[in-house]
């Protein structure tokens, strides 16, 4: 019985690094400022967040002013059409490394191989296909509306990316599957929009 709470718990921990790191992927500091605060004060709700043995530090009161102020430049910023671009940019390397981070700091009841492996591989590679199909999509929007969109959308993203860390937190299965959902959606969506591009 042990054995099979200690699988869940892995399993648990692994879904809520997915589901972390794709919001990284939208935005980078987001996740981060997130596990901060959740790890600082969920226990005056009765939540708590544990962390690996190298990501205590997250819980520390720099870190969550550093991180919170972090991710309200990035919020700040990315509503003007000419630095969204340059953020975009930008966040081609930040953000895998945002989400390999933010993986490896929740992942625990892991060997240390496997957690850098899957922080890796699920962190780092979830980040940055949802950050590529982000930016793919402001590409598109910058192109056929010439950027008066993109605002718009910058909205909507820190809506969506702040109602999956919320259910990271307390449902990551229903944030790994509406993740997914959406992940298939906007592709599906981009590819119909080159074709039709492409056709004009």
């Amino acid at each position: 019985m042990n054995e099979y709470a200690f699988v869940f718990k892995v399993i648990a921990a692994a879904i809520m690094g997915f589901s972390l790191s794709a919001c990284a992927g939208i935005r980078a500091f987001l996740p981060l400022a997130a596990v901060s605060i959740a790890s600082k004060f969920g226990s005056l709700i009765g939540y708590n967040l544990p962390l690996t043995e190298y990501f205590t530090w997250l819980s520390s009161w720099p870190s969550v002013i550093c991180f919170t102020t972090a991710v309200i430049i990035e919020i700040i910023a990315d509503k003007f059409p000419a630095i969204d671009n340059i953020l975009d940019a930008a966040a081609f390397l930040l953000k895998p490394i945002a989400g390999a981070f933010i993986a490896a700091a929740v992942m625990t009841k892991m060997p240390p191989l496997l957690q850098a492996v899957l922080a890796i591989i699920i962190g780092g590679g979830i980040a940055e296909g949802v950050h590529l199909i982000k930016a793919g999509v402001r590409g598109l929007s910058t192109v056929g509306t010439a950027g008066t969109a993109n605002t718009v959308i910058s909205i909507i993203e820190d809506i969506g990316s702040t109602i999956l860390v919320i259910l990271s937190f307390v449902i990551p299965i229903l944030s790994a599957i509406l993740i997914v959902i959406l992940f298939i959606i906007v592709f599906k969506y981009m590819k119909n929009k080159k074709k039709l591009q492409v056709a004009r």
